[in-house]
């Protein structure tokens, strides 16, 4: 009987979860779509082609992408109801920031600075221990936004040394 019982929980458990993903995945799209579509028409009416890109969602939900091209030095950070147009020359500055208190993470973001303006990107705006699986997920977001953003910076470095 208990064997019976067990094995009906395992079987609930499981399609629990597998429902739980669809959900999340489905989200997830319907999240990033209206943003890539956007993109796409920004990229075909300007001849571009985005090759480098990061879909990101953050903690509250809302959908943020970043897109280079890296051959007509172009790029953008596109979110629902924004974007941030800019070419390699007007990025300034990269950086990423957490705010810790004691030993929980309670906000992680990037900051561009593009033509003297600072742009600030929050992946994470809530508590989360940065060891637990979100933790590490919410870190790795932001660390590849931040590195992708950077390596812009690293190629302008290097074309001024070209002069």
């Amino acid at each position: 009987m208990i064997l019976i019982a067990l094995t009906i929980f395992n079987f609930m458990a499981l399609f629990n979860s597998k429902k739980r993903k669809m959900t999340g995945k489905m989200t997830y799209q319907a999240t990033i779509w209206p943003i890539e579509k956007k993109l796409m028409a920004y990229m075909k009416e300007r001849a571009l082609d985005f090759t480098i890109v990061q879909r990101m969602v953050n903690d509250l939900g809302d959908g943020i992408i970043f897109v280079a091209d890296p051959k007509n030095r172009k790029a953008a950070v596109a979110m629902a109801n924004d974007m941030l147009t800019f070419s390699y020359d007007e990025l300034e500055d990269a950086e990423r920031y957490y705010d810790l208190e004691g030993k929980k993470t309670v906000a992680a973001y990037v900051v561009l600075t593009v033509n003297g303006t600072m742009y600030r990107y929050d992946i994470a705006t809530k508590r989360f221990n940065p060891k637990g699986l979100v933790g590490k997920v919410l870190y790795d977001t932001t660390e590849e936004f931040y590195s992708k953003a950077h390596a812009i910076l690293e190629e302008n470095k290097k074309g001024e040394g070209k002069s």
